[in-house]
């Protein structure tokens, strides 16, 4: 089995793979795609017998993970042709993707996985869940507010007032997509591509929000909705309660720490947590030198790390941590203070889980008991946001 970037000559294939395993080719989504969005180097493949047999593409995103901007690759379109199924070929194929990361300097992965369970054994953990909401529209009458002014949104707008929102939106979360000018645009031009609106709400000309949705059979469907405050929140769900005489559903995905929940009529069985996104992180020892640390912290420990996709992670690593930095470096020999595979340290350097939690439930194994403190001290958990597709 061969594994490589794709060439222009298996463009077919690929194009072929995500037709028989995702959007067809007369979908406005896979026009888009691979008209605006592809591109061979940023795809991996398998072969047999001169034959593609899976592929995947490694897009590059940037990702703000504790108190610093660290390169990442986004995972999609992991596919195989049925012949290639049940083979291994897959968990090949992610292993190249993870060494291909390393060369790029990209310190994580993520992926949002339709069967999570699959990914578990290859130690892709989740590391972001979103609460999502299916109610009527009627239900948002006791949180629709009026105020503001709304604006459509079409390519050729002015980008920075949706960036201006993003930024204040995600200024308290973490894990989040670093976006930008070609970000915007690129997703103004997908969205509106695949029939949807964007709408920029604005208070005095100033931006105080955005909402992304689709509209069709009676439902109301919103991809991103952020917010500068509540005042515009409340303007939000009223632009939405006043869809209610075309659509008598909305469908909405929103950030694990939003209230909304404890405003609802009856949120019994309007209101489910939602598996999102899983993480991986690439070479342990390299996304530890890249994040910041408290500047209190002063320690020094080792670590060991399970992985059997990443023969990097077959050493300890040690980690000198000062003036809100640390100098960490593979060695050979040492007795390691804690050890845990490579998924649970993910969801660790994430922030998803807490490292008392994962040692209860005996996922984080060491000699020290009374030193698993250090590691929630290094790894606090966060609230961590994200909303990227492809």
């Amino acid at each position: 089995m061969e594994i490589r970037a794709v060439r222009e000559e298996d463009r077919e294939a690929v194009e072929q793979l995500w037709d028989y395993c995702f959007e067809k080719r007369d979908d406005p989504f896979f026009r888009w795609f691979f008209t605006r969005h592809y591109k061979k180097e940023n795809t991996l493949a398998s072969f047999r017998h001169g034959r593609m047999a899976t592929c995947l593409h490694l897009m590059p995103y940037r990702l703000f993970l504790r108190g610093r901007i660290l390169p990442a690759s986004f995972i999609v379109g992991l596919a195989a042709f049925p012949e290639a199924r049940g083979t291994g070929d897959i968990h090949r194929l992610l292993q190249a993707a993870l060494h291909e990361s390393r060369e790029r300097g990209q310190f994580v992965n993520i992926l949002m996985p339709s069967k999570p369970g699959y990914y578990y054994p290859l130690q892709w953990e989740l590391c972001y869940h979103q609460y999502k909401y299916a109610l009527s529209l009627e239900d948002l009458r006791l949180l629709a507010t009026a105020g503001g002014v709304f604006q459509t949104v079409r390519g050729d707008a002015d980008w920075s007032a949706l960036q201006t929102v993003y930024e204040s939106f995600t200024e308290d979360k973490h894990g989040y997509a670093i976006r930008d000018e070609h970000y915007w645009r690129r997703l103004i031009e997908e969205h509106t591509a695949e029939g949807g609106f964007v709408y920029l709400l604005t208070f005095d000309g100033i931006p105080g929000g955005y909402i992304f949705y689709h509209l069709a059979a009676k439902e109301l469907t919103v991809r991103e909705m952020a917010w500068t405050n509540e005042t515009a929140l409340g303007a939000l769900f009223r632009f939405l309660y006043q869809h209610r005489s075309q659509a008598r559903y909305l469908e909405w995905q929103a950030p694990v720490e939003d209230l909304t929940c404890f405003r609802l009529p009856d949120p019994k069985n309007q209101v489910m947590l939602q598996p999102f996104m899983a993480g991986r992180v690439v070479d342990a020892a390299k996304a530890l030198s890249a994040i910041a640390y408290a500047p209190e912290i002063s320690l020094k420990t080792v670590l060991q790390i399970q992985d059997e996709l990443a023969p990097w992670h077959g050493r300890a690593i040690e980690v000198e941590i000062s003036a809100g930095n640390a100098d960490c470096k593979y060695i050979d020999t040492a007795t390691p203070e804690f050890s845990c595979s490579i998924g649970t340290f993910s969801q660790l350097f994430f922030g998803r889980i807490s490292a008392k939690n994962m040692h209860k439930s005996g996922r984080i194994q060491t000699n020290f008991p009374g030193n698993i403190a250090k590691l929630d001290m290094l790894f606090p958990p966060r609230v961590n946001y994200i909303n990227e597709y492809y």
